[in-house]
This record gives structure tokens, sequence and C-alpha cells, in this order.
């Protein structure tokens, strides 16, 4: 995982590196992963020292700003402001940065409702394909040491516990840890529950915690 300067304020600073060199479907090898990662790592923090400077994403002229700055730097091919105020800047090494503003409270459902819809979702599973023999299960949590999002790892964390208590042998794997040689071997796992964020509508990218 990317740790940057911490954005306050209220910004959710989500950094998505594109993984497909790394797990073989293409790219360059580990040297053009690590470069893309600094790459980032430097201009998310430059972007996001814009940002607070001028009193965070929320106000017009901070976004603007922040947009002229990250289309500036050599390093970015591409920076977009989307509708609902985000910025988004799509690196030249592959990489994706997304800035949003204060993400809606999340709170978690009771257990008997979490309960039904983990029930349901098995249930789906089981019905879409032969069974796999055995009651293991893994859940990856790409996103552990993001303070922002620590509701959605609460949920899961919810999740896990009730798949212990249906007889499930449950993995979890939380942030580094969750690697790409860590997704190769997910294969032995009957049930997966996975959280982690891409930022790119409609073109979703597997995000490890590298």
């Amino acid at each position: 995982m990317l740790r940057f300067r911490s954005t306050r304020l209220g910004l959710a600073l989500v950094a998505v590196l594109i993984i497909l060199a790394a797990v073989g479907c293409g790219g360059g090898g580990n040297g053009d992963l690590k470069k893309a990662a600094a790459d980032a790592e430097a201009v998310a923090n430059r972007v996001g020292d814009v940002l607070r400077s001028n009193g965070g994403i929320e106000n017009p002229t901070a976004l603007d700003e922040a947009r002229r700055v990250a289309a500036a730097d050599e390093r970015v091919r591409e920076v977009v402001v989307g509708s609902d105020g985000s910025l988004g800047v799509t690196m030249r090494s592959g990489g994706r940065l997304v800035w949003v503003q204060d993400m809606p409270k999340f709170v978690p459902p009771d257990m008997p409702a979490l309960r039904a819809e983990v029930m349901a979702a098995v249930s789906e599973i089981r019905r879409g394909r032969a069974p796999t023999g055995n009651q293991n299960a893994a859940v990856v949590n790409t996103l552990s040491d993001d303070p922002a999002l620590s509701d959605a790892s609460s949920m899961l964390d919810l999740s896990a516990d009730l798949l212990e208590a249906l007889g499930y042998r449950v993995e979890r794997i939380n942030g580094a840890a969750a690697t790409v040689e860590r997704f190769r071997e997910l294969s032995s796992a009957s049930l997966i529950l996975y959280l982690g964020h891409s930022g790119v509508p409609g073109n979703y990218s597997m995000m490890t915690g590298q």
C-alpha cells in the first residue's frame, strides 16, 4: 500500500496502480512497477499539498489549482475533474490517482440483516457453479490501512466473523499482505470477499496491498 502524507480536511486519497504487468499480463518488470509507485507517490503528495494549502478539494479555487499543477507535471497523462467535484489523475506509467470530497458516513447493518445478505451471496455462488468440496474462505482487505475507509473495513470484519460462525475456515489478508503472489494462492478458497477500489468507472482493475 502506498503511503502518502495525510490529506486531512476530510479528503480521501485513493491511489491505484495497474497491476497487470506484475501479474504477467504484459508490461515491464518489478523495476518498472517501483518507478510507477514512486511517480504516483510524488504526484500525489504534490497535488495533495496544493489542495491542503488552498482549503481542501471542496474549495473550487483549490480544485482548479490542483488540476493545473497536475496537468503541468510531465509524469501525468490526463487530468479529469468529475461532476461530483472529484479529481482524477492518470499517470503516464499506468497508475491512477483520485481525490474525492467527504464520503457519507457508513452505518453497518445489524447482524441479522448482514447474515441474510451473506447467506444469499453464498447460496447464489453455490447455484452458479459446482461445489469446490471445501469451506475455505479468504477475506482480502487491500484498504485496511486507509483511515478514510475504516467503516468499510469494519463491515468486512463483520462478514468474516459471520463466515466463521457458519463453519468456514477464514483466512484474513490485510493491507501489505495482499500481494500479487498471495492473490495467486487463493484458488483453494471456495468463497472470496474482497475490498478494494479503482476509481475507474466501468473498467475495474484488482488492487493489491503492495
